[in-house]
């Protein structure tokens, strides 16, 4: 069984648990939204890594990262990706060192 808090003994995870059910910070709303775009874009469910910075005073603004998306990878399925069919004037940047493969859009997400 999973409880929140500290209070029991057991293997700990993070659940968000006082994020989601106290609205301290509009986390579920976010990722919706944010999961939205990313499934709309790449035509499948994606996956979305994201930090969050909770401010330390009332007055300060709490801050929700977005760090990467990519397509949920639902099998074994591969697909070879040729760099020498990309257009270098289309890439915003280029590493050899990655993770994946994926297709890019950028959003500008007003809230």
């Amino acid at each position: 069984m999973i409880y929140d808090g500290l209070s029991r003994p057991g293997t700990r995870i993070v659940s968000f648990a006082p994020i989601l059910k106290h609205g301290v910070f509009p986390l579920a709303p976010i990722l919706e939204r944010v999961t939205k775009i990313g499934d709309e874009a790449f035509g499948r469910p994606v996956e979305v890594e994201f930090a969050v910075r909770l401010p330390q005073r009332l007055k300060e603004p709490a801050e929700f990262g977005f760090l990467q998306i990519r397509p949920l990878v639902l099998s074994r399925e591969g697909e070879e990706l040729r760099m020498e069919d990309v257009n270098p004037e289309l890439l915003i940047c280029q590493s050899s060192k990655v993770l994946g493969t994926a297709v890019c859009r950028i959003y500008t997400i007003s809230w």
